[in-house]
């Protein structure tokens, strides 16, 4: 009885922004809070568990909730939560290990992409190897744009923590089995052949990784700390790049070249496999994005997400204004922890311990940077520390190129930690912007989908482009003028992104021509 008059109260309520107070005495009934029927008076309620109970609501949620919020159509549940901290620290947690094992492998690949052009890629010029193992490197990143849409369609539709799960144990175990393809002096073509396979499986199910560990976040963190939050999964990243890159270099100093081509290489890659069960472990004990749980309660999960990829404009738009805002961060990150090392080792010839000291310094500025940069755009906003992180790449870039390039030490450490500096300013912000661009019900696709792209377009082809562009210049400063190209395109999709560091995450049911199709 007491449920049904309450829920009357809040159909009879004859002010429109009653129905939270109506949620509110209805939570209390469930609670068994007070022993009468609810007032058909949302407002005039003298029970002092009923207005306990309200301002418990008003000081522990996220911000308050307004009629014009999109949420506000949503139920009492999908409204902003108490935040509970240690659970969030398990979700940034779990996040973060299938993000560091990605970029493991890609730490590993720039580090070992000379012996790996020795035994998979065997040709008698040197140059042709390089462009040749490059070559591999960028092609997973064409498949990630496909594995995203994969994945994010998974994410959307069956949720977020079990799609995690597959995507980590389908990562770990194809970078494993690149460790297990025997070289070219073995079986001819075929090792070529099954190293780009591997490579291609290694990118689709890459493709979905950070989008959904962003996203999975987001959803579980309040509105005035999610650059925050969500920045610690970055740091992941570069955690995960300098690993591999460090475990990669501390090989090649501790093995001879003969004990490398043989065996040396391969044990990088089989470690990825034990690190990826770990992840999924890790992963399966989480529980699922409450937003995205609330959204899926509801039954307004976006159908026919992928056919308006092709068909519908305003998403076309949205796609290329994410693809402009990831640009930067895409070719910086992997400027420095790919294509960096491996110019200061085999184009510089310096010595294993400097390049492992100059890349310590990039990741120890990447970890304290990224965290920085994203509390800072929590405070200032998004739209505004992109503009202010492009402009410093414009002024910047050149120097930082030339002090790398000096063969001394101290300069090189210096270029490279001030370059890194400036990469975290897209590393803290840009997976925030992008996941606060779309709606939940489709934010894993249509995020994943932009981010890949400007990543296979921009980013994974950035040690092969920056190689070409030196050699074609006749100057190792040409990398410069590639990183300047990057903070343009991003700084004009800044001016276009509507800010929306201090809005709630967008739960709005999605409509389109091709709703309900599948």
């Amino acid at each position: 009885m007491v449920l049904a008059n309450s829920t009357r109260a809040q159909n009879h309520s004859p002010v429109a922004g009653q129905s939270h107070f109506g949620s509110g005495l209805d939570l209390l009934a469930r609670r068994g809070v007070g022993n009468k029927p609810a007032s058909h008076s949302g407002t005039n309620v003298s029970s002092d568990g009923t207005q306990q109970l309200r301002r418990q609501r008003r000081t522990r949620t996220e911000a308050p909730m307004s009629q014009s919020d999109p949420r506000s159509t949503l139920p009492d549940a999908q409204r902003p939560r108490p935040v509970d901290r240690a659970g969030l620290h398990r979700v940034i947690f779990g996040a973060s290990t299938g993000t560091f094992v990605e970029w493991y492998d890609y730490g590993i690949y720039g580090a070992l992409a000379g012996t790996i052009g020795q035994v998979i890629f065997t040709s008698e010029s040197s140059t042709a190897r390089w462009l040749a193992t490059f070559a591999v490197f960028s092609l997973a990143f064409f498949a990630r744009p496909v594995g995203g849409i994969l994945c994010g369609r998974l994410g959307d539709t069956i949720g977020r923590k079990r799609t995690l799960a597959l995507v980590i144990i389908v990562m770990s175990t194809a970078t494993a089995a690149m460790g297990l393809v025997p070289g070219t002096a073995s079986i001819g073509i075929m090792a070529p052949v099954l190293f780009v396979v591997l490579r291609l499986i290694q990118g689709l199910s890459a493709g979905g990784e950070i989008a959904g560990a962003i996203c999975f976040v987001a959803e579980h963190s309040p509105t005035s700390r999610r650059g925050r939050y969500t920045s610690y999964v970055n740091s992941a990243a570069a955690a995960g790049g300098f690993s591999g890159v460090l475990f990669g270099t501390v090989l090649n100093v501790l093995l001879s070249s003969e004990s490398m081509q043989s065996w040396g290489w391969r044990v990088p890659f089989l470690v990825a496999l034990p690190l990826g069960l770990v992840g999924l472990y890790v992963r399966m004990r989480l529980e699922e994005s409450p937003v995205f749980a609330d959204v899926a309660r509801t039954g307004v999960l976006r159908k026919g997400a992928v056919r308006s990829l092709l068909i519908d404009r305003q998403v076309h738009r949205k796609i290329a204004l994410s693809v402009g805002i990831g640009t930067l961060n895409s070719v910086g990150f992997y400027t420095l922890l790919a294509y960096v090392p491996l110019y200061l080792t085999e184009m510089l010839s310096l010595p294993r311990s400097m390049v492992i000291a100059t890349t310590a310094a990039i990741t120890a500025v990447l970890l304290v940077g990224i965290p920085v940069m994203g509390s800072i755009s929590d405070r200032f906003g998004r739209r505004r520390t992109f503009l202010v992180g492009c402009a410093g790449f414009l002024v910047l870039t050149y120097p930082c190129f030339w002090l790398i390039t000096q063969k001394h030490l101290a300069a090189a450490l210096l270029g490279a930690a001030l370059l890194a500096l400036l990469v975290a300013i897209p590393q803290g912000i840009t997976h925030i912007a992008l996941a606060e661009l779309f709606p939940t019900q489709v934010r894993w696709t249509y995020y994943a989908t932009g981010y890949n792209i400007s990543i296979g377009v921009f980013g994974g082809t950035a040690p092969l482009l920056m190689t070409l562009l030196s050699t074609t210049l006749g100057t190792s400063l040409g990398p410069a003028i590639y990183v300047i190209g990057a903070a343009v395109i991003t700084a004009v999709a800044a001016l276009y992104m509507r800010e929306t560091a201090h809005e709630p995450l967008n739960t709005a049911a999605v409509p389109s021509p091709t709703e309900g199709r599948p």
